[in-house]
C-alpha cells in the first residue's frame, strides 16, 4: 500500500514498470507528481488515477492528457490551474472528474465540462 507514503517518483516508476496491466492506481497522499506522470501513458489499461494531495502541477496533466482509457480521475488538492485542465480535454472516456480544493477556477471547470459533456465534474 502507497497511502500516505514518501516513495520517490523514480521508484515508483520502477515498480510501475513491471505493472504494464495496471487498472486502478491511488497516490493519495504520496508525494510525488509531475516525474511520475510523464511514465504514466505506459500504462494503457489505467482507468482510475488519484493524485489527491500530492505535488502534481500542470505540468503532470499534459502526459495524464494521454491516458485515454481514464474514466476516473481525482486530483483534489493539488496545485492543477485551468491551464492544467485544458490537457484533459482529449480523455473522451472520462466519467469522472474531482478538481475539489485545487485552483481550477468555475471558468476551467465549465470548459472541460464543455469539452467532456459526460463527465461528472467537482
Amino acid at each position: 500500500m502507497l497511502f500516505d507514503s514518501d516513495i520517490s517518483d523514480e521508484s515508483l516508476l520502477r515498480l510501475l514498470e513491471q505493472l504494464s496491466a495496471l487498472q486502478k492506481l491511488n497516490l493519495r497522499y504520496v508525494l510525488v507528481g509531475d516525474r511520475l506522470a510523464q511514465g504514466l501513458p505506459r500504462l494503457s489499461n489505467l482507468v482510475f488515477l488519484s493524485f489527491d494531495a500530492s505535488r502534481l502541477t500542470d505540468v503532470g496533466l499534459v502526459d495524464i492528457g494521454r491516458l485515454t482509457s481514464l474514466r476516473e480521475l481525482s486530483l483534489v488538492s493539488t496545485r492543477i490551474s485551468d491551464v492544467g485542465l485544458g490537457h484533459l480535454t482529449g480523455l473522451k472516456n472520462l466519467e469522472a472528474l474531482n478538481v475539489v480544493d485545487t485552483r481550477a477556477t468555475t471558468k476551467g471547470r465549465e470548459q472541460i465540462r464543455n469539452a467532456l459533456p459526460k463527465c461528472r465534474i467537482q
